[in-house]
């Protein structure tokens, strides 16, 4: 969830940083499309705007994600059973999309709609006007976005593991503050009560159950 956050105010902070910068605060916004389907583009932005944007949305979006994630991580590590770790992430998302849920109960709807229509609208460079180049570019742009995936997933799996091994205070030294105790109980539970083909040691092959009608008393079929 939070890796999805950061994902998207990376994108976010690209399609800001590939605007090109204007003096005239009328060049950032272009109306496009027919009439009654018009889109707003964003095509450029002042440098005050873009000062704006980078410390009010950029970087507190950004402190949020690595906020939630770490907290997140404590407290889903502390979960003491599957069900409270699925109602916790379910919750660690509802915190994520509030900023969501306040914009759509309390913006104007014009505002939202506008939000909703608006496209970034980035200059094509000169050296790819042809079909061709276009191409290339798309071709290399899949492949790029493809290693960031592959390279975000080996990530994930790294930090994951950096976490529970040096990160995190829930279960102190949890590497090894209970292993050499827990070794014998753990052999315990995960020796198998049969042999590898089960020939003498389980039912059937095994000693028949002792029959409890053989005693000759209820005390002596409670023991």
């Amino acid at each position: 969830t939070m890796l999805r956050e950061l994902r998207s105010t990376n994108e976010l902070f690209s399609n800001f940083q590939r605007l090109p910068t204007t003096l005239e605060d009328s060049d950032m916004v272009i109306e496009a499309g027919e009439a009654g389907a018009q889109i707003l583009e964003l095509s450029a932005l002042t440098s005050t705007m873009r000062v704006v944007l980078y410390s009010v949305v950029i970087v507190p979006k950004i402190i949020v994600s690595l906020t939630l994630l770490y907290s997140g991580l404590q407290w889903l590590t502390a979960t003491s059973s599957f069900a409270d770790l699925i109602l916790n992430a379910v919750a660690l998302e509802f915190v994520i999309a509030v900023d969501d849920l306040f914009l759509e109960a309390f913006a104007p709807q014009c505002l939202v709609d506008d939000l909703e229509t608006m496209k970034f609208s980035h200059k094509v460079s000169d050296d790819a006007e042809d079909e061709a180049e276009l191409a290339k570019l798309e071709a290399r742009r899949a492949l790029i976005g493809y290693a960031r995936s592959f390279l975000l997933v080996g990530a994930s799996l790294v930090a994951v593991y950096v976490y529970l091994v040096q990160l995190q205070t829930v279960l102190p030294g949890y590497a090894v503050d209970i292993s050499g105790k827990c070794k014998a109980f753990v052999a315990h539970e995960l020796d198998p009560i049969c042999d590898e083909f089960g020939v003498g040691t389980c039912f059937p092959f095994g000693p028949p159950p002792v029959d409890p009608y053989k005693y000759s008393s209820p005390r002596d079929v409670m023991s």
